[in-house]
């Protein structure tokens, strides 16, 4: 009997997450090649986005022969972009954590798997990124295992959604300085802050 060829797999991973995904593709016995030491002359079957921070061009994610895939911190179609926890607090969106194809616009590609996490009153963004985190690496573990199994699934993001941008945030930061009414909780760490908001 032929044994089956391996299946030729590349990490763009930054972060926690990225590295307990790394570890997930391991434990399943995948050695995954590193983003940074692909050479992008050359195909994969299957590109895998982690928390990584650049934008893939259409020529890196044509040299995909299954796919490329990017697990994100939110329950698309809502909160594309950046800071998915703080606006999901804010804009009182469904959250949870999305393994989805790429395409060339952010967070718009086809919903491979996905699972919502329902965010509780007492919730910051601290608490609810730290549940998200676990809930990420769950959707990863899963969708690996079913992609590895032969399934192509593709949902279509149908709602419009919302989408924030970094700036959206630093907007969100000043205005948070000059309005106290906004929050009733608010503690400022590293680059990010914690805010609970009244209902």
């Amino acid at each position: 009997m032929a044994q089956k060829k391996k299946l030729q797999v590349v990490l763009a991973a930054d972060g926690e997450v990225g590295r307990r995904c790394d570890t997930v593709l391991r434990e399943m016995g995948i050695n995954p090649i590193q983003y940074y030491m692909w050479d992008r002359k050359a195909e994969c079957d299957i590109l895998l986005s982690v928390h990584w921070k650049e934008k893939f061009t259409q020529d890196v994610l044509d040299l995909c022969r299954i796919g490329a895939f990017n697990l994100h911190n939110s329950y698309l179609p809502w909160n594309r972009g950046a800071n998915a926890c703080t606006w999901a607090i804010i804009d009182q969106t469904p959250h949870g954590a999305t393994f989805h194809w790429m395409n060339k616009d952010i967070d718009k590609g086809d919903i491979f798997l996905q699972k919502q996490i329902i965010i509780t009153p007492n919730d910051t963004t601290d608490s609810l990124y730290q549940r998200t985190v676990e809930c990420e690496v769950a959707v990863f573990k899963a969708a690996m295992g079913l992609l590895l199994g032969g399934a192509r699934t593709r949902i279509r993001q149908r709602a419009k959604g919302t989408c924030h941008s970094k700036d959206d945030f630093n907007r969100l930061l000043r205005a948070m300085t000059t309005d106290k009414t906004i929050a009733t909780d608010v503690d400022t760490f590293g680059a990010g802050f914690t805010v609970r908001f009244s209902t």
